[in-house]
C-alpha cells in the first residue's frame, strides 16, 4: 500500500500546489489581451450585433475562434469573472495529465513511478503567467 501512495502523492503534489497558487494570487481584474479581445464582443454580444465574423477575425497572428467563444461564455456566465478562467486553465491542465496518464498506462505496464515527472512538467509554477492571465486559454485549449 505504501509502495504505490508514494508516487500518487508525488503526482498530486504539483497539482495541488498549482490551484492553491491560482487561489491564492487570482485577482478579478481584465489584463493585457483581454482588454483587447473582449470589451468589443461583450457590447457586440450585449447589443444582438454580435456576428460570426467577430469570433473569427484575426488576434495579432491568430484566429482564436474556440478561445473566443469560451472567453464569452464565461463571461456572460459569470459577469466577467477572469479568476474563473483562471480555473478553467487549470482544470484544462488537470486533463491533460489526466490523459496522458491513461495513455501511458494503457500503452503497457507503466508504473506510477515513471509517470512522476508528468505534474512537475505540465503544473510547473513557471508557467505562472499561463496560469494567472485568462486570455491563456488561447494556448492551452488547443
Amino acid at each position: 500500500m505504501l509502495k504505490k501512495s508514494i508516487p500518487l502523492f508525488i503526482l498530486a503534489l504539483p497539482v495541488a500546489l498549482s490551484f492553491f497558487f491560482v487561489f491564492h494570487f487570482a485577482v478579478d481584474v481584465p489584463w493585457g489581451d483581454q482588454l483587447d479581445i473582449l470589451p468589443h464582443l461583450l457590447e457586440k454580444c450585449h447589443e444582438g450585433k454580435l456576428a460570426l465574423s467577430d469570433l473569427t477575425s484575426a488576434h495579432n497572428e491568430h484566429r482564436i475562434f474556440f478561445p473566443r467563444v469560451v472567453m464569452l461564455a464565461l463571461a456572460w456566465l459569470t459577469h466577467w469573472d477572469t479568476r474563473v478562467e483562471m480555473l478553467l486553465i487549470q482544470v484544462m491542465l488537470l486533463s491533460v495529465l489526466l490523459l496522458l496518464i491513461r495513455e501511458m498506462r494503457l500503452s503497457g505496464h507503466i508504473g506510477y513511478w515513471w509517470l512522476t515527472p508528468l505534474p512537475w512538467l505540465i503544473f510547473n509554477l513557471k508557467q505562472w503567467e499561463t496560469m494567472l492571465f485568462g486570455v491563456q486559454i488561447a494556448y492551452i485549449l488547443p
